[in-house]
């Protein structure tokens, strides 16, 4: 490799690095309306999910079906994309972080996921914490910031 080149390199890997951290910093939600579009949308909190870091995931809220179920489109460019998933409500059966706001949840907080008929999708061990869903559904949700 070429010297000259060599801080290039190191800038690459010193940026993949922060940028994959777990440490990163947590990214607000937004709330679509009716002048920004529907839904609910928001980057996915750096939390371990399945053994990876969930910090590439992005989450919209695309509609709610009936008191305990949402449509969702979710992706990850490292793991897939769902255009249009059924999510229900349940209760978390271990702990982990909410896609939405990255706060904890805890093993039996009611939680909303991924409808695992049949096959299990890549993304059956992410949750949305229902008083988040709860909150942004009554207008009770500050929100600041938009997605990048």
């Amino acid at each position: 490799m070429d010297n000259s080149n060599g801080h290039v390199w190191k800038s690459t890997v010193a940026l993949l690095g922060r940028i994959s951290s777990p440490d990163a910093g947590v990214d607000k939600y937004t709330v679509s309306g009716p002048d920004n579009g529907p839904g609910l949308a928001k980057r996915a909190a750096p939390a371990r999910a399945g053994g990876r870091v969930a910090d590439l995931a992005h989450c919209t809220i695309v509609d709610r079906i009936s008191a305990c179920s949402i449509m969702v489109r979710w992706g990850d460019a490292t793991v897939g994309h769902y255009g249009e998933q059924l999510w229900k409500r349940g209760i978390a059966r271990r702990s982990t972080y909410c896609i939405l706001s990255g706060m904890r949840v805890r093993r039996g907080d009611i939680v909303y996921r991924p409808c695992t008929r049949g096959l299990r999708p890549a993304n059956c061990e992410e949750v949305i914490l229902a008083g988040v869903l709860e909150e942004v559904d009554a207008g009770v949700c500050q929100v600041s910031s938009g997605i990048d």
